[in-house]
């Protein structure tokens, strides 16, 4: 997945409207950084929901998360005790906004040009 792709949501498995998607935006500190764990994981909270099958464009790169901050996530920890994700913002088209998405709720539909050219 690249800057300027354009995505569809879903949860996975199913990609039309008849599931709801949670969205997420990070928690920025007052210099604009992310707030970063001592594993460089950043912090989220939960905006709502979008449905499923709206479409939107990667606005630019993921940050990690651990998978415990999503809702109706389940934790698979790894050898090192961490289930860490990415998260991508999306400009969403209807909602004409910027919302963040676990890499798994997000399928590539098109590519297209960088949003800074």
């Amino acid at each position: 997945m690249a800057q300027g792709d354009r995505v569809l949501i879903g949860d996975g498995s199913t990609w039309d409207d008849s599931i709801t998607v949670s969205v997420y935006e990070p928690r920025w500190q007052p210099d604009g950084s992310l707030y970063l764990d001592h594993f460089g994981a950043a912090q989220v909270v939960r905006l709502g929901g979008v449905k499923g099958g709206t479409h939107g464009t990667i606005a630019g790169a993921s940050v990690r998360v651990h998978r415990t901050q999503l809702f109706g996530e389940q934790n698979v920890p790894t050898m090192g005790g961490m289930d860490l994700v990415h998260m991508f913002p999306i400009q969403l088209d209807h909602y004409m906004r910027i919302g963040w998405l676990p890499a798994h709720h997000i399928r590539v539909v098109g590519g297209g040009f960088g949003m800074d050219r």
